[in-house]
């Protein structure tokens, strides 16, 4: 123990007391360049991740962006669907309207050139004849009821033709027994304006 105590005293010359000190010095200025070179080096790793936020925010932003104007592009693509859809069936509504009303005025028109002649077509009474006589059983007979100045059609066997004055022109009745079917041409007009409207 007591040669650790009995060390040599090294010796400092006075004028060495009194010089400042030099490693403090150049110790400062190398922690102020070291605080210079942090303060840099942050501020530039700053500056790049503000960068970096920036462009996550963009790129966050655009497609946020881009979201919304496929969205409304969506909407504007089923609204004009929608509309087209409408156009057409509105269209259709009218162009079947305006069809109907077509037919009526035309069946209007034969009612009217109807009533104005005298006597129907042979052919035109002949089909009347068919559809009174399909109404009847098969091989009946009885009579034939036209209005007056009508041209007799081709009658099957068994079968008269008398006048009926009380028979608008278009109309006939075939009558066997108790039975009479009438067909008339106002029949079909109106079973016509019937399925037009």
């Amino acid at each position: 123990m007591s040669d650790q105590r009995l060390r040599p005293i090294r010796t400092v010359p006075f004028t060495d007391l009194f010089r400042a000190p030099a490693a403090p010095v150049a110790s400062a200025q190398s922690i102020e360049a070291r605080i210079a070179s942090a303060t840099a080096t942050a501020f530039a790793a700053g500056q790049a991740a503000a960068r970096v936020e920036a462009a996550e925010a963009r790129a966050a932003q655009t497609a946020a962006h881009n979201h919304a104007l496929k969205s409304v592009e969506a909407r504007a693509a089923s609204t004009e669907s929608a509309l087209r859809a409408a156009s057409e069936q509105a269209f259709e509504a009218l162009e079947k309207a305006y069809a109907q009303s077509l037919a009526l005025v035309a069946i209007a028109i034969a009612r009217t050139i109807i009533a104005a002649e005298p006597a129907l077509s042979a052919e035109t009474l002949q089909s009347l004849l068919h559809e009174a006589l399909s109404a009847l059983p098969e091989g009946a007979a009885g009579t034939l009821l036209l209005p007056p100045g009508a041209p007799q059609p081709a009658i099957p066997a068994g079968w008269g033709i008398a006048e009926d004055a009380s028979l608008a022109p278009g109309t006939l009745r075939a009558r066997v027994d108790a039975t009479v079917v009438t067909a008339s041409l106002e029949r079909r007009f109106a079973q016509l304006a019937g399925e037009l409207g």
